[in-house]
């Protein structure tokens, strides 16, 4: 379930409110971070490691309050409310190349701009109440999705009619939707806990981020996908329900060290 890049490397929201961990790391890496992942930055002639970079993500969410906070994002109504949107929205562009559905389902034109604009039509369905973490953590991993859609051309994002935007269409990331929104979710989540990263630093804990989601994915995909006699078919649209019922098997899956 590999799914590539996706959204910003930097700190993003790291800025914003998280589980309250922040403290924590501010006081375990100081004000000039020594050790662990940030270890490189006394070492001019390095650059940060991917190997630590999973470490990082792993002790980061090993801390109950942080994976509950993670837990609870992605149980919410605005996550899930958003990812349902998509696999409703990638229904309708397999129907390529014809963007009439879209339009009637969304009231988006094909028009300059017009994916960003699905992008906001969707996050005002489902990210306009309730937690400010949840709602930004929402639309940030649905603006993640629809970049990707279109191989992270910003140009094309923002600016491309509905021709230009079938013609950079990536078939992968509808094929792997699950894996690249519980991807940017897990990455934007993480920002939130972690000191201001570092360009470098951003990109090992993206990919590190998208390695925990393919693990979790795969997980999911052997205990309830590949269930035999489970007469309710699970398929991967249902991932954020049984996050939101299998609570402890979700925060385990984000503890759970990863086998290089």
């Amino acid at each position: 379930m590999g799914t590539g890049s996706f959204g910003s490397g930097g700190s993003g929201a790291a800025g914003r409110a998280g589980s309250g961990s922040r403290v924590f790391f501010r006081q375990a890496v100081g004000s000039r971070p020594t050790g662990g992942f940030f270890s490189w930055r006394d070492k001019p002639s390095e650059t940060p490691s991917f190997e630590a970079a999973r470490e990082l993500l792993r002790y980061t969410f090993s801390h109950r309050n942080v994976a509950t906070f993670v837990q609870g994002m992605a149980a919410s109504d605005q996550i899930r409310g958003c990812y349902e949107e998509l696999f409703r929205f990638s229904a309708l562009i397999k129907e390529r190349p014809k963007w009439a559905s879209v339009e009637r389902e969304y009231g988006v034109a094909s028009r300059a701009g017009c994916l960003a604009d699905v992008g906001e039509a969707i996050t005002s369905r489902h990210a306009v109440r309730g937690s400010e973490a949840h709602r930004e953590v929402a639309r940030s991993a649905v603006l993640d999705v629809l970049l990707a859609l279109v191989q992270d051309d910003d140009e094309i994002f923002l600016h491309g009619d509905a021709t230009e935007v079938f013609a950079k269409l990536k078939p992968e990331v509808l094929a792997s939707l699950s894996g690249y929104f519980l991807g940017s979710l897990l990455h934007r989540a993480a920002l939130r806990e972690l000191p201001t990263l570092q360009e470098e630093e951003g990109l090992m804990v993206r990919g590190a981020a998208q390695e925990r989601a393919d693990f979790i994915i795969d997980a999911f995909k052997r205990a309830w996908i590949e269930k035999d006699g489970d007469k309710n078919q699970v398929t991967y649209r249902d991932l954020f329900r049984v996050i939101a019922e299998k609570k402890d098997w979700f925060e385990n899956k984000l503890r759970e060290e990863i086998e290089p």
